[in-house]
């Protein structure tokens, strides 16, 4: 990788991190995001499947209806990250009832998943290019209400049902967009099978199969700066106060 789309990766990624707000702008989906504690869905690193149905979202205006698709994920238990008014979240990090979980995102350098029979293993960063023209086949899982589903070898996991080809503000992703994923263990042939993923605002990742390995310390590199701005649970302190 040449040096200047080394550092546009980790400035992408970066984004990612933060909500992509250089990449898409602030609006009042993106001022709703909350940190939540408790149990919930971590979908970074999952494929999902379509259902032939709809989901409604919430956008800025309203709602929209996009294509759904049904994605299983580990639930794990601790602090995650989500939009409240995003998603079809109800202005809240309380779930509905004691049988639903929200799906949410922390960095997650590890994290049960199907293709290893739901062992926890690493779950690497893989960039997804526009040359694919796949973006409207990538799917959001973030701030999503979940079903709990049980256990899969003693991992406890929901039944997510997510859009297709939207983003995390409920407008649509052209084809023509990269996205990251933690699907796949960085193989590119997974970028077809309907990843939860993040798309990516910059034209120059044009080619995919970029891997990105999460650095060991990530948690005291990246989360302080994923924190920043957020509140706690609903109506909490914010970060350093």
């Amino acid at each position: 990788m040449r040096p200047s789309m080394q550092s546009r990766l980790l400035a992408a990624i970066a984004l990612l991190f933060v909500g992509l707000p250089v990449a898409f702008g602030q609006n009042k989906i993106e001022q709703s995001r909350r940190i939540c504690y408790g149990d919930y869905a971590f979908c970074s690193a999952a494929t999902c499947t379509p259902t032939n149905g709809q989901i409604r979202v919430n956008t800025e205006t309203g709602y929209a209806y996009f294509p759904a698709a049904s994605c299983t994920c580990p639930i794990l238990q601790g602090l995650d990250e989500v939009e409240v008014e995003g998603g079809n979240m109800l202005g809240s990090c309380k779930p509905p009832n004691a049988n639903t979980v929200w799906s949410g995102f922390w960095p997650h350098p590890t994290t049960p998943q199907q293709l290893a029979d739901w062992q926890d293993v690493a779950a690497p960063g893989l960039i997804c290019g526009k040359d694919l023209m796949l973006g409207n086949k990538s799917v959001n899982c973030y701030s999503f209400s979940c079903q709990r589903a049980g256990t899969i070898n003693g991992v406890p996991v929901a039944n997510c049902t997510c859009p297709i080809g939207e983003t995390f503000d409920g407008t649509p992703i052209t084809a023509d967009t990269a996205f990251f994923t933690q699907a796949g263990q960085c193989s590119v042939n997974y970028c077809s099978q309907y990843p939860v993923s993040d798309p990516i605002g910059f034209d120059d990742f044009t080619q995919s199969g970029q891997c990105f390995q999460w650095p060991q310390d990530m948690s005291s590199k990246f989360v302080p700066d994923k924190l920043a701005g957020a509140v706690f649970r609903d109506g909490g302190a914010k970060k350093g106060e």
